[in-house]
């Protein structure tokens, strides 16, 4: 008679979850891809720019809604987002791809998708700059985009 070990994962590969072979795996949480960091010029008025979450996936679904969020502190300091004035506080809209107007400066902006079972995503985050910014100085107010391809913290604020 020949015997085969078989080890607990390796079930859990061919018949489902562990516990219970019949109840179906968990839903996989989605995964954000707010796309590459950008660099516009400024002619002195604000610049589209186009926002895109299209490399956003769901391994086990869809994705039924992008969350984008301004992760931009205001300028001068202060709390919060900052949503360039005249926008709608929703701002930008939860569309895979959008266009937003920006003004002079850097923007950091944050994507979360959700799932067609509703999970959310981590965020990812994308930084465009408008224009020549200079670097703030040291120990001024606001902190300079985050991270490797602006995968970081939120950065200074635009206008």
């Amino acid at each position: 008679m020949l015997r085969r070990r078989v080890s607990g994962a390796a079930l859990l590969v061919l018949f489902g979850c562990a516990e219970n072979p019949l109840i179906p795996d968990p839903n996989m949480v989605p995964h954000a891809n707010a796309n590459a960091d950008q660099v516009v010029p400024f002619a002195g008025v604000p610049v589209a720019v186009t926002l895109d979450a299209s490399f956003s996936t769901d391994m086990d679904g869809q994705i039924r809604e992008y969350r984008w969020l301004s992760a931009t502190t205001p300028p001068m300091g202060g709390t919060g987002r900052y949503v360039p004035p005249g926008e709608a506080p929703e701002w930008p809209p939860n569309e895979m791809k959008t266009v937003v107007n920006l003004p002079q400066g850097v923007w950091t902006l944050a994507l979360q998708v959700v799932d067609d079972k509703g999970a959310v995503s981590l965020p990812d985050y994308v930084t465009i700059t408008v224009g020549d910014v200079p670097p703030p100085a040291a120990g001024a107010g606001g902190a300079p985009a985050g991270g490797a391809g602006g995968r970081g913290a939120a950065g200074a604020g635009g206008a």
